[in-house]
């Protein structure tokens, strides 16, 4: 591994270890290099031996290390060329343009704000102020790699917002920042219009350029935990995260969730509830999963020859358990919680650019400004021996949910007999001990040194506890 500084900017390199998926590789690089140089830290690894095979080989490398945030050093390409002086005037097509300045703000309330990877905090004064104009900013770099200023402007104008977007050159571009919020604050004070800036996203030099463009009327405020909290003015304020739905979320991090083709016409069924719940107890019945499958084609539809597979059982075992985890999970979260949260049934995650393949999920659940996810496994020992992108729950929590992710892993078979010894990998990693995974299974509740394996779904207002607003996330 090499670590050097190039315009201010940590950069890391490594390369692929023996024997390690490349997904992975990208993934464990993208999280060492922000440990060892922060934010704004740049990470680099060469393309895997043998590989690209054919231009759309190349082009699925190039999207997978996009999507990690590292940058991808072909055999062909010089070195010099990741860094070379950045052309301010050079953007390419499709991208949102660098604007001389905005317009000017029609009605209020007005927000202010700059969008990073992470744009739950913009989500949040978004919902908690119901402004009628929204003016974003983010850098260059960070739009051409994931589209967050693109997904904000759809996500915000369908809500019933005018929205308003623009890039930087990077991310020290304060006086840049600066020169394109100050007219707007002018003329929306002038107007009488309320405005509010969220300085929770991009650098600190980003968040000044927008500081110093405010006027003292101004609301600032910015996103702890679940609540979002004026500057130097007390208390946080709850914010009405209910108003969206795991769906929307996802949008902003640029995808669809497209429900699988059993699930489009799924609702609760105490037959199939019921039918599920027996397969799972007698999982090796042969004659229950060919009944439970018939009886789901029955009242949903959707199990064509190509959902079912070469392995009718092992389908119909597990729909039985995603169909058992979705409906105690929704009816927990949406009817019995102290707090409310959405549920979405499995399904795929498709870029909203189609570059690269979907992602599947069996479930993802939106709470208290947290985008959780949700793994399905028949047994604990098993998916915790199989590579992360696999059964990639810390990951997709991560990715997509960030601070603010949450994932609940639930296997038919967590436990083990009293001769037995745990798996492993559940006392190597920290999959235990993170307090934003959980992990459930469907038999008695297990301590363990590094934590507890919760019983699914007794446990669930348990094992949410801290999961609840007025909790700090867990990095």
């Amino acid at each position: 591994m090499l670590f050097a500084v190039h315009r201010g900017r940590p950069c890391v390199y490594a390369r692929i270890p023996k024997g390690r998926e490349f997904k992975d590789h990208l993934n464990i690089l993208a999280r060492k290099a922000k440990s060892l140089g922060g934010q704004l830290a740049r990470a680099f690894t060469d393309v895997p031996r043998g590989r690209p095979q054919n231009e759309n080989d190349r082009a699925t490398l190039r999207q997978q290390a996009k999507e990690a945030g590292v940058e991808l050093v072909f055999p062909n390409d010089p070195l010099g060329y990741h860094f070379r002086p950045p052309d301010r005037r050079v953007v390419q097509p499709g991208l949102i343009r660098v604007r001389p300045s905005f317009s000017p703000p029609r009605q209020g309330p007005v927000l202010l704000g700059i969008v990073s990877e992470q744009p739950v905090p913009i989500l949040a004064s978004f919902l908690a102020h119901a402004p009628r104009h929204v003016y974003l900013v983010s850098t260059k770099d960070l739009e051409e790699r994931l589209g967050r200023l693109e997904a904000a402007k759809e996500v915000f104008e369908e809500l019933g917002a005018q929205v308003e977007v623009a890039v930087v050159s990077g991310p020290q571009a304060m006086k840049e920042v600066e020169d394109l919020f100050r007219p707007v604050v002018a003329q929306a004070v002038a107007r009488g219009f309320p405005v509010v800036a969220n300085i929770n996203g991009g650098t600190k030099l980003m968040a000044l350029g927008l500081l110093e463009a405010l006027h003292p009327s101004v609301g600032v405020e910015y996103l702890v935990g679940n609540d979002l909290h004026a500057l130097n003015q007390g208390p946080g304020s709850p914010v009405p995260w209910d108003k969206v739905g795991p769906e929307q979320v996802l949008r902003l991090f640029g995808y669809r969730l497209k429900p699988s083709p059993e699930w489009a016409r799924v609702q609760l069924n105490k037959r199939v509830l019921f039918l599920a719940k027996e397969l799972l107890r007698n999982p090796d019945d042969n004659s229950r999963a060919e009944n439970f499958l018939r009886v789901w084609q029955d009242a949903f539809g959707g199990l064509g020859p190509k959902q079912v597979g070469k392995d009718p059982a092992g389908k119909a075992r597990g729909l039985a358990l995603e169909y058992v985890v979705y409906f105690h999970l929704k009816d927990f979260l949406e009817h019995k919680s102290a707090v409310r949260g959405k549920v979405a049934p499995p399904g795929h995650l498709d870029p909203v650019k189609p570059v690269h393949n979907p992602r599947e999920v069996d479930g993802v659940f939106w709470l208290g400004g947290s985008l959780g996810f949700v793994e399905c496994k028949q047994n604990l020992r098993d998916a915790l021996n199989r590579h992360h992108e696999d059964a990639a729950l810390w990951l997709l929590q991560e990715r997509f949910g960030g601070l603010f992710g949450k994932g609940i892993l639930v296997a038919r078979k967590a436990g083990w007999g009293d001769q037995e010894k745990p798996p492993e990998k559940l006392l190597s990693t920290d999959v235990l001990e993170n307090r934003n995974l959980r992990v459930f299974g469907l038999q008695r509740r297990q301590r363990l040194e590094k934590g507890m394996i919760w019983a699914f779904p007794e446990d669930l207002e348990k094992a949410f506890a801290d999961w609840l607003p007025g909790t700090l996330p867990t990095p």
